[in-house]
């Protein structure tokens, strides 16, 4: 199932994902004239991380015969999985370590 990444696959992922996740902000802060940082709130996420949207890519390009699917994790790849099962109304077995 693995695809070549390019511009088009990115926007197709962000297309199908737009629904379900948060478009979260970049934040702006200057610590020091030198230096800039770019932080990318992801935590802003219902579960509190960016795997949420790989969750979401991944489970919304399955089969509608899909029975469900399962998960190992015992961190944010779990919580994403659960949470996109929950919204998609799949089911969903996490296994955790």
């Amino acid at each position: 199932m693995l695809r070549e990444l390019s511009l088009a696959t990115i926007r197709e992922a962000r297309r199908r994902i737009t629904p379900y996740v948060l478009r979260t902000p970049v934040l702006y802060q200057r610590p020091r004239g030198d230096c800039e940082l770019l932080l990318k709130a992801e935590s802003l996420q219902s579960t509190g991380a960016f795997k949420l949207r790989g969750a979401f890519n991944l489970m919304l390009t399955l089969p509608k015969s899909c029975a469900g699917v399962v998960a190992h994790s015992s961190g944010n790849h779990a919580q994403a999985v659960a949470r996109a099962a929950r919204v998609l109304r799949m089911r969903a077995v996490i296994v955790m370590p």
